[in-house]
């Protein structure tokens, strides 16, 4: 758990999804929700520290607020064959009229990536590997 956060430019994901890996070392599976008001400015530097988490069972939330830019968000969270699986999804806050139901969509969307993360690993142990640690 962060204990303080310091915002200031230019915007990069990638502290804290070093954090999270290095969390995900000692604790195991990792959730992290990023709140941003734009996509970052290293998009291929913040891919990759995505696929990176992915290896390391770290599920990310990123939570846009205001009025981004957004446009580059899905290139950013999508999954490709880099990652081990689909961990990272993005809400767009401002696209509910309603508090709960945005709390209902943060809920389900961890649910799935937590899904994603199942079924990773039971393809591993079907297919006689283990985790690499």
């Amino acid at each position: 758990i962060v204990e303080s956060i310091e915002m200031s430019g230019p915007r990069s994901f990638c502290p804290a999804l070093k954090h999270a890996i290095d969390q995900s070392q000692t604790s195991g599976q990792h959730l992290l929700f990023i709140i941003t008001s734009g996509l970052p400015e290293d998009l291929i530097m913040n891919f990759e520290h995505l696929v990176e988490s992915s290896w390391h069972d770290v599920l990310v939330i990123i939570i846009g607020v205001g009025d981004g830019p957004w446009n580059g968000m899905s290139r950013l969270t999508r999954c490709t064959s880099e990652k081990k699986f689909s961990n990272a999804s993005y809400l767009l806050f401002d696209m509910y009229s309603e508090e709960v139901d945005f709390l209902r969509n943060i809920v389900m969307t961890a649910k799935d990536l937590n899904e994603n993360l199942v079924v990773d690993r039971l393809k591993m142990e079907s297919s006689g590997h283990e985790k690499d640690e």
